[in-house]
């Protein structure tokens, strides 16, 4: 066997390995399933919660907290939301360590961005963006991230939520 066929095969096994890890993550791809998410009530608010794809984002699910309750896991290359009353709301990110002060308004969409950080950037590596509407929807769309359903899927006693 040639080196060549050996880093290939390592690259496989590792492809197929994040695949089945990440596999209850995976819905079905954003750009023809943001049509299927439901009218929001100009009542509400909603939260889109995003991350692209990076490779070791695949090992690392990161939790979507607001105001210091966990709302859901999200996984690198997956988008999902959540509906909220209009208001000002704290997002809690690295272990509740850092902040984001968002204001959600009645009948809009905010967009938030997670991202995996070197430690320099922020300890805990996480990060979270507001990001303007325009430029959400391009990376969202364009990227070919998948929707998934908001949920805790690793809670802290280490059991998989239904």
């Amino acid at each position: 066997m040639t080196f060549g066929r050996i880093c290939f095969s390592k690259r496989l096994v590792t492809v197929v390995l994040a695949l089945t890890l990440t596999g209850c993550a995976i819905g079905e791809v954003f750009k023809t399933a943001k049509n299927k998410i439901p009218a929001l009530n100009s009542d509400k608010g909603r939260i889109f919660v995003y991350r692209t794809l990076n490779p070791l984002a695949i090992f690392k699910p990161l939790k979507f907290t607001l105001n210091g309750k966990d709302i859901a896991d999200t996984f690198g290359s997956t988008i999902l939301y959540h509906d909220v009353t209009p208001g000002k709301y704290e997002v809690n990110y690295n272990n509740r360590r850092d902040k984001l002060l968002i204001k959600v308004p009645a009948g809009g969409i905010v967009y938030l961005k997670y991202s995996l950080v070197d430690d320099s950037v922020a300890i805990g590596n996480t990060a979270v963006t507001l990001m303007e509407k325009k430029v959400a929807e391009k990376e969202t769309i364009e990227s070919g991230i998948f929707l998934i359903e908001t949920k805790i899927r690793y809670p802290k006693d280490g059991s998989v939520a239904p």
